[in-house]
């Protein structure tokens, strides 16, 4: 099942989103060259992972919830425009500034 996130202000495409039913090796869609794992801390303990692809035009990020490596199954993968992490992930984005 994919959704379609869009802007309110012009209804423009921001992200869509792949929920797998079953746990799915998305291996494929990440390749080692280019992709990393980002974690959102609480305090000193990470709480959350994903692994994030940043496509070649540097304006999209694909990412795999709940995955820390190669190996591991996902059940949702977000392809979405790095300008709306700020209100999507707002500590994602944080941490992809520099990037």
């Amino acid at each position: 099942m994919a959704n379609l996130g869009t802007r309110q202000s012009d209804r423009k495409l921001v992200s869509l989103t792949r929920n797998y039913h079953e746990p799915t090796l998305v291996d494929a869609l990440f390749p080692a060259s280019g992709t990393k794992t980002y974690y959102w801390q609480n305090g000193s303990q990470p709480r959350w992972r994903v692994r994030v692809h940043l496509l070649k035009d540097g304006e999209r990020a694909l990412i795999a919830r709940g995955v820390e490596k190669a190996g591991q199954k996902t059940d949702q993968v977000l392809l979405i425009r790095r300008s709306a992490l700020v209100s999507y992930l707002p500590w994602l984005a944080e941490q992809l500034a520099d990037r």
